[in-house]
């Protein structure tokens, strides 16, 4: 039998933004380390990778095992905040605003941005009726630690009452922003709100004043939005605030996707040292095969998918252990060990044919190895 166990090859594959895939060999680093490097991309943008590797015999595996249907996935970004929404409420929080105005923030199923994902933020009925009349809620992140150059971004889908002429529009939504617990203010996306706010009358009950500036549409598609914050030190809350009156009739509302906050400063994605671990017990072809006694001896290199008991020893052709190299408990991943020709006693080894066996408990092998003189 012939164990094929040597690394063919071992790659990250990574995409960008749901971009095509790119193979990055990695480098080897020792001790079932590897290492390799993503190349600096701007703030926010979203990496997905995997690990793959295949070994001498054809031999496939990634990391994930589902990979590419499953993947690693980060933000470049500084370790602030990212959601998106996959993974329940988590620290949000929402509430209505006015006194005798009606929240309905709620996780929804019935759009999505996220690739693959099935699960937003709607103000809205929880199916795929209206929202009410007479409405103001917002919804909000939890308290967030910054010290830099701030961005908020997020994804989002709104169908609500507009009004004609453009741009105006009966009801809308709208972010504020909290610093350090204090007074909720309105934030401007770049480029602006596309919208304000009108109503006809003072009766119609409308949470925001006449011309406040908003987000309405008729729900054509999902739109990205940033908001640049510009330089901040201390803790920030955002929310977002939908609102109606009585005068227009709903629509199905606002939806929220994928939102982060970044720094906008923030250019280079980190480096991660990767561990692939093996799926089987392997021992390699000692290198160099052959060798002599007194030089720098051979490499015997050996796989473990687990830690346990091992014993790797020497033996001649008639079964005697000449030297034993391990007999020791040792973890999980890929081990090496010299022998430099010389038995236990510490004499140089005759020339001739010898077999390095490898025993775990649940496998043994051996390989055959030449000694010169």
């Amino acid at each position: 039998m012939v164990e094929y166990s040597a690394t063919d090859e071992v790659s990250m594959r990574y995409r960008l933004d749901g971009g095509d895939w790119v193979v990055q060999p990695l480098t080897d680093q020792g001790g079932q380390v590897y290492r390799g490097e993503i190349p600096g991309q701007p703030g926010g943008t979203q990496i997905e990778y995997y690990i793959y590797g295949r070994d001498a015999g054809g031999l496939e595996g990634t990391d994930p095992p589902d990979a590419p249907a499953a993947t690693y996935l980060f933000y470049v970004m500084d370790p602030y905040f990212a959601d998106d929404m996959e993974s329940g409420p988590g620290g949000w929080t929402h509430r209505a605003i006015t006194h005798g105005y009606i929240d309905e923030w709620h996780m929804s199923t019935q759009r999505n941005h996220t690739p693959g994902g099935g699960t937003s933020w709607k103000f809205g009925d929880t199916g795929d009726g209206p929202y009410s009349q007479h409405a103001d809620g917002a919804l909000a992140t939890e308290p967030i630690e910054v010290d830099g150059q701030v961005s908020l971004k997020f994804w989002h889908w709104i169908f609500c009452a507009i009004a004609w002429p453009d741009p105006y529009s009966f009801h809308g939504g709208l972010v504020e922003m909290s610093v350090d617990g204090g007074a909720w203010t309105q934030i401007s996306p770049v480029g602006g709100y596309p919208r304000m706010t009108l109503w006809f009358s003072e009766d119609v009950g409308s949470p925001f004043p006449n011309y406040t500036p908003v987000f309405g549409g008729l729900g054509e598609r999902w739109l990205e939005e940033e908001f640049r914050v510009g330089a901040m030190s201390g803790t920030v809350q955002f929310r977002f605030r939908f609102g109606s009156d009585d005068y227009a009739d709903p629509y199905e509302g606002w939806y929220i996707d994928d939102v982060q906050l970044v720094c906008s400063g923030c250019n280079v994605a980190e480096v991660h040292d990767l561990e692939l671990r093996p799926t089987r017990v392997a021992l390699q072809q000692n290198q160099p095969n052959p060798f002599r006694p007194g030089e720098r001896g051979t490499r015997i290199g050996f796989d473990l998918p687990r830690s346990t008991d091992v014993q790797l020893r020497i033996l001649d052709v008639g079964g005697r252990v000449v030297r034993t190299l391990v007999d020791a408990r040792l973890p999980v991943g890929r081990h090496e060990r010299i022998w430099d020709g010389r038995t236990d006693a510490g004499h140089p080894a005759d020339c001739g044919v010898y077999f390095y066996h490898l025993n775990t408990g649940e496998r043994s092998v051996a390989r055959r190895m030449l000694v010169l003189r």
